[in-house]
């Protein structure tokens, strides 16, 4: 390990007795070196102020830590809050009750954790009748004492009896909660949004209708609920129709249930006062008991504002201090000890005495601790207490605290262990292949050489120039796309840029001089098909390479290139352009970053002996 030096290693009185000790040499005269003296007074002052420089030269705080970690690409994460399922229990909830988004639920062993669902969920108190869709027919399927089912894999769909028909309310829509687990890992589930599941209810006249649903995971990509909804006015549903054939691969569920609920461990917590201005510099609030959810973005504002004549004044968040002017009313949060600190007067405005500092409602997180265990009991809000209408078969997942200082550097050693940087052209170039779902069809690795300077050599500097496939736009979102996911592995201080090539289409005429008894035809496709391979984006052929970006096409290589087609004799003439000029006898110059494509390509032939073309 690379030792640290300790550059802080003098203190205040060590400076202050060398100081005194120089007085002698070269101030002779100045004999009174006790406390009242007022050049000693100075002394003192100018020893505070060293002093807090070599500390500060010294410290890597907080601040430090999280640029160099962001350098390597780890970041300090907020908390995140636990989420699952709670599914019916041997007692079935009560019918008709509609759960609103944001109902409260908490398990019996720790009342103080606090769930909430994630949407509005109507309650049927339905049990199911499973029958399962074969191309032999339907068959009835019993789940065990478990809940669980067995199905066969020829099954293609399902419909689930309710035993207690519902009807949704009239003024508005109705969503009915189904969970769902399978037997494996499901790739093609979202995380919230669309089902590859295709989903019919059947009313009271006995009609399908077709409904709409999304997905909510349970945190396993194994189970989740589909939350479908009835709409407003809709009466007597009593089926439910289920088409598996949306997924990639034939995938079976082993568990079903109505009424199952999702939740997510947040809480929200009231606005409350905070406490009151005391009229003096650098004031620190508790914020509140949890973590704060999205502390950075827009999802969860933290909102402050002061009781203050003639109108509340309301304080603005800001990273820190350095720019706010002393009429600036903004304060900074310290994410790590739960606080708020406002400004000195000179730095940010400082609240007034006896004003009432006062936070709206916000949410926050247990994190970690929301992670509970399986077979727990839970109370839903609405129901009585002591009614055991649901449980978590499953224990509840992703939770987790926001990262401290400890947390931080403990993935910094791990992220420097494991991190391959890029350090040569072919490695970088390699781990731009070896993205995923991008469609790149090549790259270039630019040694020295930037856009934004297009003339002049930029020693350190990389240019990586993205090829995109055909049908991929190369638009800027796909490249910022790009460089977000290399950017864990590039070189520190190393001056990358990200770039799609920008295509040049080529047009091409010339007249080919074949052999006697040839098939001039085939010839021409030929010579086409070479220079389409030659002049082209995605590359069409493995043997004829692409041609190189930033290369002024010339006429001499594409003449080289069709005469060596079997069957050319000669190329009497072949012109060329590009950017709407018409074909001439002059080469095309092309920017670093530009890549020629093939345009319009007209071929005539000649046989050899013949005065003009066939």
């Amino acid at each position: 390990m690379i030792p640290v030096p300790v550059l802080d290693d003098i203190g205040f009185d060590a400076l202050v007795d060398k100081g005194r000790a120089l007085i002698p040499r070269f101030a002779p005269d100045w004999t009174d070196h006790n406390l009242h003296d007022p050049g000693i007074t100075l002394l003192d002052l100018l020893a505070w102020v060293i002093d807090q420089q070599v500390y500060r030269i010294g410290s890597v705080g907080d601040s430090h830590l999280r640029a160099f970690a962001a350098l390597l690409g780890v970041h300090r994460l907020p908390a995140q809050p636990a989420h699952g399922l709670l599914w019916p229990d041997a007692e079935a909830p009560p019918a008709g009750l509609a759960l609103p988004r944001g109902t409260r639920a908490w398990p019996t062993h720790t009342p103080d954790l606090i769930f909430t669902t994630v949407a509005d969920i109507h309650v049927t108190g339905s049990g199911l009748a499973v029958v399962a869709r074969t191309p032999l027919g339907r068959k009835a399927v019993t789940p065990d004492r478990t809940g669980s089912i067995r199905l066969d894999s020829a099954t293609d769909g399902l419909e689930l009896g309710l035993d207690r028909p519902f009807s949704a309310a009239a003024a508005a829509p109705s969503t009915l909660a189904l969970g769902l687990e399978f037997a494996a890992t499901l790739p093609d589930l979202p995380g919230a949004g669309p089902l590859p599941l295709v989903f019919d209810y059947r009313t009271g006249d006995g009609v399908w209708h077709r409904a709409d649903a999304r997905w909510v995971d349970a945190g396993t990509r194994r189970a989740g609920a589909a939350l479908i909804e009835i709409p407003a006015g809709s009466e007597g549903v009593s089926a439910i129709r289920l088409d598996l054939a949306g997924f990639a691969v034939r995938v079976l569920p082993t568990r079903i249930a109505l009424d199952v609920l999702p939740l997510v461990q947040i809480e929200t917590l009231p606005g409350i006062a905070l406490g009151a201005g005391t009229g003096l510099p650098d004031v620190e609030l508790p914020l509140a008991a949890g973590a704060l959810l999205d502390p950075g973005g827009t999802r969860n504002p933290l909102v402050l504002r002061t009781l203050e004549s003639p109108a509340p004044v309301e304080w603005r968040r800001v990273g820190d201090f350095t720019a706010a002017a002393p009429e600036d009313s903004v304060y900074v949060l310290d994410e790590t000890r739960g606080t708020i600190l406002f400004g000195n007067g000179v730095n940010g405005r400082v609240p007034p005495l006896e004003a009432v500092i006062n936070r709206d409602a916000l949410d926050v997180t247990a994190g970690a601790e929301g992670n509970v265990v399986s077979g727990s009991d839970w109370r839903v809000e609405p129901i009585a207490a002591g009614a055991r209408a649901w449980t978590n078969r499953d224990p509840m997942a992703g939770g987790c605290d926001a990262t401290d200082r400890d947390g931080l550097l403990a993935a910094l050693r791990e992220r420097s262990q494991d991190r391959t940087a890029m350090l040569r052209d072919v490695e970088l170039g390699d781990a731009a292949m070896g993205l995923e779902g991008f469609g790149l069809d090549r790259v270039e690795v630019l040694a020295r050489f930037l856009p934004t300077l297009p003339h002049r050599a930029v020693p350190g500097a990389r240019t990586l120039l993205l090829h995109p496939a055909a049908g991929v736009d190369g638009s800027d979102a796909w490249v910022e796309a790009v460089e977000r996911r290399l950017a864990p592995r590039r070189v520190l201080g190393e001056r990358l840029a990200v770039t799609a090539a920008e295509p040049v289409p080529i047009e091409v005429t010339a007249e080919l001089l074949v052999a006697a008894g040839t098939d001039a035809r085939a010839i021409e496709q030929a010579a086409q098909a070479a220079l389409r391979a030659r002049l082209s984006g995605p590359s069409l052929s493995a043997q004829i390479p692409p041609w190189p970006s930033g290369r002024a096409v010339t006429i001499g290589e594409l003449e080289a290139l069709v005469a060596s087609v079997d069957g050319v004799l000669a190329v009497p003439h072949l012109r060329i352009g590009a950017r709407g000029d018409a074909p001439a006898e002059m080469s095309v110059p092309l920017a670093r970053t530009e890549v020629a494509v093939a345009g319009t390509i007209l071929l005539t032939s000649r046989v050899e002996g013949r005065s003009g073309p066939l």
